[in-house]
């Protein structure tokens, strides 16, 4: 259903594109992911993105599970500009998530986890995509881990191909 209003939001944003599902079995369970795939868009054009509230960049939206969301609500209306401003003019996508889901500090995960300072300076991927900024939506109730990696990676080139990288990710 969550994946069904993302496409219906995606339309309603005049995105052209298309989206892919895939399970992943290299687990026990399966995950979904949803890879937004559209052509060149014109910055000027995007939606204000804004999760629990907090405004997101659409490149730090790739990192959030979909499982994660509890509902979206789309907005383009005189309301949307007087609450967020000119950064609305294209609209507003207000995702909620679901109680457990909180906006944790990658900076504190990565303490928690003994991350050296010199390894804080890698590219960090979560959900396989890039965390750009301090902040990433987790849930508050599991474990969470950070790793270092060296090696090469998988054949769909979503992470780096060669070399080191931090990847956070829950446990159970």
């Amino acid at each position: 259903m969550k994946r069904f209003i993302l496409i219906i939001v995606l339309i309603a944003l005049g995105f052209k594109g298309f989206t892919q599902t895939s399970g992943s079995t290299k687990t026990v369970k399966k995950d979904s992911i949803i890879c937004l795939c559209c052509g060149p868009t014109d910055s000027a054009r995007q939606p204000l993105w804004v999760v629990n509230g907090k405004v997101i960049t659409q490149l730090n939206l790739s990192a959030l599970n979909p499982n994660y969301i509890d509902k979206i609500n789309i907005q383009k209306d005189k309301e949307t500009l007087g609450k967020y401003g000119t950064a609305a003019k294209n609209g507003v996508v207000e995702i909620t998530l679901k109680k457990n889901i909180k906006s944790l500090s990658v900076n504190r995960i990565l303490s928690k986890n003994k991350i050296d300072l010199a390894s804080r300076k890698l590219p960090i991927y979560s959900n396989n995509a890039l965390i750009v900024g301090d902040s990433i939506f987790l849930p508050s109730n599991k474990r969470i881990k950070a790793v270092i990696v060296e090696a090469n990676l998988s054949a769909d080139k979503r992470m780096p191909v060669d070399g080191k990288y931090l990847v956070i990710s829950e446990t159970d």
